[in-house]
């Protein structure tokens, strides 16, 4: 594998052996996750960072079933929607998850904002 463009489902169930047997379900997430990571990262980081979206991905839309429905009426206008546990919500919800941004981190680390100088 050269870079994250060649990432497939064979390098994610490799690297994760607990998602074998789900390669067309990781090939369905996959094109998003390669979305997420550019040329602008380290190139084995961005490798993994694929790799680790795509599970995270994987997991969390297996417990799309988790998540909490709710639904407001205003007089004659009811509408219903599902909103995440509000213990885990986004990518701290999986270890998966939590790596990717680790890595997106490292490769990104924000602004620092420095005082003024006085002379």
């Amino acid at each position: 594998m050269s870079t994250y463009a060649d990432v497939t489902s064979d390098d994610v169930t490799e690297r994760f052996p607990a998602l074998a047997g789900r390669e067309a379900e990781i090939d369905n997430v996959l094109p998003e996750a390669k979305r997420s990571v550019s040329a602008d990262w380290d190139p084995d980081d961005a490798i993994d960072a694929v790799k680790y979206l795509a599970a995270h991905m994987l997991i969390t839309e297996d417990s799309a079933d988790e998540l909490t429905t709710v639904s407001e009426s205003l007089g004659p206008i009811s509408t219903g929607y599902k909103t995440a546990p509000e213990d885990g919500s986004g990518m701290e919800m999986t270890e998966y998850g939590r790596r990717y941004v680790r890595l997106r981190r490292r490769n990104f680390p924000g602004i620092v904002v420095a005082p003024a100088r006085r002379s």
